[in-house]
């Protein structure tokens, strides 16, 4: 395995942590170098029914006292809490200042997220209220009694990318973005993303880190349903979890650090912690430790050194795996006398372990006593995605990492296969016609019974084959969550369409990447207990028990993920993203610029949601953002319409692989387009509104054609957002015109939301899928409902009917729920 190689030299300029050891790196790494724990008994819960009794909680955090007394922070979770407040100190401790040191556009942002941190208190109301006098759930009582006795800011309490967009929103920062969830794993995942943007020439910068919140009942349950408690099959006793077993002290804090371009850096008098470099990844920490071996051992043949290998540059390891024998083994291999293991003392903080690993790691190598010492920073635990990054010394030469220029690394990346499940079908061609036939795929949701909601309308997807998935994914037969099995068939029927299957030699280096919105949770599973005087108690004896192949509580985010990945055995880098309504652009987008980097010949990218539950339908409700229009449900979804009063929600998949044109050749498969342009941008406005100007959306347009090196006047079709919102079709209106300019009035834009709905993290993906298959078939699929323009959405938005397509370029946009926003640029593929 060669060296990766990288234009720039990235330094971590600035560390932010709120954390159960303190909110300052030198305090919380001089109190884990004098061994103090704060791992003790929860606060907030008994939790005696666990196999594990300790948390790592945070102590005397005042919000308040950071941000004033501002109406904002009631929208807030603990988790987003805990993410503006170490965003502020890493930003505070990098002497950067949003909009004066560096353009607000040119800040990239990245974090992990763990699942919903909601405690069991806030979402009592809804389970006391659902259950039925002999404990069961009942979808009638949720709609009358139960929805009705919560706040609408939980929804914003619960969405996964709330945080990061609070972030953004607090700093001000709009450049490229994603949020990726959960487990350890992803925060890694954020690392690297930020230094890929920075790579990429696409940010000068980036705030990168996780937070998360694992120190209440829900999480609890869930960890011990997901084996986080147990090794080895068997129950820990109070001195194991608190001494020998790493991942089961949960614990709760954010931590972000601030990566930054050294020449950069350097010129402005920064200050510089240490040298980063990601040097290795994998699914395993037994692979990954290989990896890193791998890496120093090619380092040695590879690297113009003097008198010393690279491996001879490291003094320290910190690791979350204290007492493996592989580190052990590792250390002894590279002749490193020292290693760091924070998790035991700080806990495990899931989402932000891994840049709490990275900024310990680059403190110490700050403090280095000689400026060729260098760190190694080792983040594996729960979730698919493990990462090596390794700390220089600020004052070390960069022996250790060879650079070369970008221009050298692009490649072409062309589309090879589409998998679609819809509203309008099952599979790619019976969706496509369907959409060229105007067919609206929105009817009486008919899952469970939606008598007493105000929403009763949503686009199902009508019934598919379980035991043709079930033959694929064996696992999967239990399985309650309707997004992890619309994506398994929509990834299955891509891989087939570019003839990847299992086994196939193309797999051993290929990415994944997979958008998905809510972990669900299942009231049924808990209203049982709602009769009993201790709850709490009741409810963890009685559901944890599940365990990891049983019934869960909540559904990780990831399961589509690994499910995928583990079945055709991806090698290559897997993540998780959880942008809202961007992510399914987002995962093709990073997807795409990973490729044309020459970090993989092939990958898997796309995305998965479906909202049509309970909670979901219940909860987009209360925000008002959906159609009442119960009574006609085909006509409901009406983007650009004067008489449109809302989104209806859909539920769907898709995926794309994406190949780099030279192995898609090489292996002699079809090409069905290419993508040539990305861009992503944040509005830093409101997470209920989008800005009125559309200067989120804007910035998306215009860093996509600039990375496509094209003009605007190069777009001849627009693939709409187009959500049928009153506040949305006119901003993006807007958005579209000033992109355009003059040419805005001959440039068709159409809205397939129309006929789908709106998929939330599936929708990017979906409408990816069809520009390219636009291109390929020359018809762009209308917008149907579309009979009373809005004076202020004024553009052509091909009404109706299906219209013949020529031209060679299509943009399209998905604007995400809190300011996120992504856009693809699809061509016409052309050898």
């Amino acid at each position: 395995m060669t060296p990766v190689c990288r234009p720039y030299s990235i330094m971590v300029t600035g560390i932010g942590m709120i954390s159960p050891l303190g909110a300052h790196i030198d305090e919380v790494l001089n109190r884990i170098e004098r061994g103090e724990s704060a791992a003790m008994p929860p606060t907030r819960f008994d939790s005696t029914p666990f196999a594990c009794h300790r948390a790592a909680e945070v102590r005397d955090f005042d919000p308040e006292r950071l941000f004033g007394d501002d109406k904002t922070l009631r929208l807030m979770n603990r988790d987003a809490q805990f993410a503006v407040a170490a965003a502020r100190i890493a930003l505070r401790d990098s002497g950067i200042v949003v909009t004066k040191t560096y353009p607000a556009d040119e800040i990239a942002l990245f974090g992990a997220t763990g699942l919903a941190g909601i405690a069991l208190e806030e979402v009592l109301p809804l389970i006391r209220h659902s259950a039925t006098p002999d404990g069961g759930f009942d979808p009638r009582r949720f709609g009358e009694h139960a929805l009705r006795r919560v706040r609408p800011i939980l929804s914003f309490k619960i969405l996964s990318n709330m945080p990061i967009c609070f972030v953004s929103i607090y700093e001000g920062i709009k450049g490229r973005n994603a949020v990726f969830n959960p487990w350890e794993g992803q925060g890694a995942v954020a690392i690297r993303a930020g230094c890929d943007a920075i790579n990429d020439g696409d940010a000068l910068c980036a705030l990168v880190g996780g937070t998360d919140l694992k120190t209440h009942e829900l999480a609890f349950v869930s960890l011990q349903q997901q084996g986080a408690f147990v090794t080895g099959g068997k129950n820990l006793s109070d001195n194991e979890v608190a001494h020998n077993y790493s991942q089961t002290v949960p614990a709760e804090g954010a931590v972000f650090l601030v990566l930054e371009r050294e020449d950069l850096a350097r010129a402005r008098g920064a200050k510089l912690y240490a040298r980063i470099t990601p040097i290795a990844r994998a699914h395993t920490p037994k692979t990954l430790i290989s990896r890193v071996n791998e890496y120093f051992n090619d380092s040695i043949d590879t690297l113009a050194t003097t008198d010393s290998s690279a491996s001879s540059c490291i003094s320290t390891i910190v690791s979350g795996d204290i007492g493996d024998a592989r580190i052990s083994t590792l250390e002894a291999e590279l002749g490193i006398s020292k290693t760091i293991s924070p998790k035991p003392l700080l806990g495990n903080m899931y989402a932000a372990a891994a840049a709490a690993q990275v900024g310990i790691a680059a403190a110490v190598a700050s403090r280095a006593p000689s400026p060729h010492n260098a760190i190694l920073s080792i983040c594996s635990g729960m979730g698919d995605e493990q990462a090596a990054f390794l700390l220089e010394s600020p004052a070390s030469p960069s022996c250790l990492t060879p650079r070369k220029p970008l221009s050298e690394q692009r490649h072409r990346v062309v589309v090879t296969g589409i998998g679609i499940v819809g509203p309008q079908g099952i599979g790619r061609e019976p969706f496509w016609q369907g959409l060229i036939a105007g067919q609206p795929g929105t009817g009486p949701v008919t899952l469970f019974d939606v008598s007493t909601l105000p929403v009763r309308i949503g686009a199902e997807v009508k019934e598919f084959d379980r035991e043709s998935v079930i033959r694929n994914y064996p696992d999967v037969a239990r399985e309650r969550d309707r997004k992890v099995w619309l994506g398994l068939l929509a990834a299955s029927e891509a891989l087939e369409h570019a003839n990847l299957t299992m086994g196939n030699v193309a797999m051993n280096n290929a990415m994944l990447s997979v958008g998905v919105s809510l972990e669900v949770f299942f009231l049924e599973d808990v209203t049982p207990f709602t009769a009993a005087s201790d709850l709490q108690k009741a409810m963890a004896e009685g559901i944890i028990g599940a365990g990891p192949k049983g019934r869960v509580l909540q559904t990780p985010l990831d399961r589509l993920t690994r499910l995928i990945g583990d079945r055709y055995q991806f090698g290559g880098q897997r993540s998780t993203n959880c942008s809202a309504c961007a992510a399914g652009a987002q995962t093709v987008g990073e997807t795409f610029r990973r490729l044309r980097a020459g970090d993989a010949p092939v990958a898997l990218a796309g995305a998965s949601d479906s909202m049509l539950n309970p909670l979901g339908l219940g909860g987009f409700s209360l925000l008002r953002a959906l159609s009442t229009n119960n009574d006609n449900p085909a006509e409901a979804c009406r983007p650009f319409d004067a008489d449109r009063d809302g989104t209806v929600l859909g539920e769907g998949a898709a995926f794309l692989v994406l190949e780099t044109l030279d192995h898609a050749q090489a292996r002699g498969i079809p090409v069905i387009a290419e993508i040539v342009g990305y861009g992503s941008s944040l509005d830093a406005y409101r997470v209920s509104d989008p800005d009125p100007d559309g200067c989120g959306a804007i910035l998306s347009m215009r860093k996509a054609v600039a990375d496509a090196a094209l003009t605007p006047s190069d777009i001849d079709l627009v693939n709409a957002h187009g959500t049928g919102t009153p506040k949305n079709d006119i901003v993006e209106t807007l958005a579209i015109k000033q992109f355009l300019g003059e040419r805005a009035y001959s440039v068709p834009v159409h809205a397939v939301k129309s006929m789908t709905g709106h998929c939330i993290a599936a929708s990017g993906a979906i409408e990816a899928a069809v520009s390219a298959l636009t291109l390929a078939r020359g018809m762009i699929p209308p917008t149907i409902n579309l009979r009373t323009k809005d004076p202020a959405c004024d553009l052509d938005y091909v009404p109706g009917i299906a219209r013949a397509f020529s031209g060679n370029t299509i943009l399209s946009n998905s604007f995400g729920f809190g300011g996120q926003n992504g856009t693809l640029i699809f061509r016409r593929y052309i050898p």
